[in-house]
C-alpha cells in the first residue's frame, strides 16, 4: 500500500503519515507524483503507477485543492482512510475545477489517467471513490445529476467514473462509513474468510481530532472558509465527532 500525491501536498501528508506511524506503527510510503504539465504520456505514466495494485481508492478530505491517489494490495483491512486530501479530476472540457469553478490543473497530478486505465475492459483493478461536491473522481457516475443540481455543475462536474461511488454530505463521513463497513465485513463469520478484524480499522474520535491539529499546525485551512480553524467544510469538528460516534456505535451493535 502506498500514498501518491502531487508535490504541493507532500509536506502536509508527510506530517500526517509521521503522526500515523507514531500512533499506530504503520509505515505507509509517500510517493510524489509529477504535475500534469510535466507528463508527456499520461497513459504510460498511469501503467507504471498501477503496477501490481488491485484496488485504487480516491477520497476527498479536508483542505488543499490537489490530486491524491491511494492504491493498495492485500487485505482491505490494511487500508487507512484518514490521510487523503481533496482531489479534482477531469471535467467535461478537460479542465480540473474546484467548487468555485477555478481551474486547478497546475496543482494536479494526472490521476484521471490512472482511473481511466483501471476502468478499461479486461482490467482486474477495482476503483472506489468518495465525494461530496460533484468535482471529485467518481462523480462521473452521476454527471447528469451533478450538471442539473450542483451550481456550476456542468462546468466543474467530474467525468471520470468508478466501479463504486460513495456520496456523502461531507466526504469525511463517506470515509468513516467505508472504514466501518470494511471492519464489519472483516469481522463477520460468513463474509470474511478470516474473521479477525482489527478494531483500529474503525476511525477513532481522538485520533481524528489530533490529526486535525496536525493539519492546522502545518498550515492547512478549512476549504470553504479558507481559515485555520477546527472546521471541516465549514462545520465545527464537534459536528463531525457526533457523526463518527454514531457510526462507531452502529459497528458495536452489529458485532453482537
Amino acid at each position: 500500500m502506498s500514498l501518491i500525491t502531487a508535490p504541493g501536498n507532500v509536506p502536509l501528508l508527510k506530517a500526517l503519515l509521521d503522526y500515523e506511524k507514531s500512533t499506530y506503527g504503520y509505515d505507509i510510503p509517500l510517493i510524489e507524483a509529477p504535475l500534469i504539465d510535466t507528463v508527456i504520456d499520461k497513459q504510460a505514466w498511469a501503467r507504471e503507477v498501477m503496477g501490481e495494485y488491485d484496488h485504487v481508492i480516491s477520497i476527498e478530505i479536508l483542505g488543499a485543492a490537489r490530486s491524491v491517489l491511494l492504491p493498495f494490495t492485500g487485505l482491505l483491512s490494511e487500508v487507512q482512510l484518514t490521510q487523503v486530501i481533496q482531489s479534482f479530476y477531469l471535467c467535461s472540457d478537460g479542465g480540473y475545477y474546484n467548487m468555485r469553478g477555478v481551474e486547478a490543473s497546475a496543482l494536479n497530478a494526472p490521476i484521471d489517467a490512472i482511473f481511466t486505465l483501471a476502468r478499461k475492459d479486461g482490467s482486474q483493478v477495482r476503483t472506489i471513490s468518495i465525494g461530496d461536491g460533484g468535482n471529485e473522481i467518481g462523480m462521473g457516475n452521476l454527471y447528469e445529476l451533478v450538471s442539473k443540481h450542483v451550481p456550476g455543475g456542468s462546468k466543474i462536474g467530474c467525468r471520470v467514473t468508478t466501479d463504486h461511488l460513495i456520496t456523502a454530505g461531507v466526504s469525511n463521513w463517506g470515509g468513516y462509513a467505508l472504514a466501518c463497513a470494511l471492519y464489519l465485513i472483516q469481522s463477520h463469520p460468513t463474509l470474511s474468510c478470516t474473521p479477525n478484524a482489527d478494531m483500529r480499522m474503525i476511525p477513532d474520535v481522538g485520533v481524528e481530532s489530533a490529526q486535525l491539529d496536525v493539519m492546522l499546525a502545518n498550515d492547512a485551512v478549512d476549504g470553504p472558509t479558507c481559515a485555520a480553524e477546527r472546521k471541516i467544510d465549514s462545520l465545527d469538528f464537534e459536528y463531525h465527532e457526533k457523526m463518527l460516534k454514531m457510526m462507531i456505535a452502529l459497528c458495536r451493535i452489529n458485532e453482537h
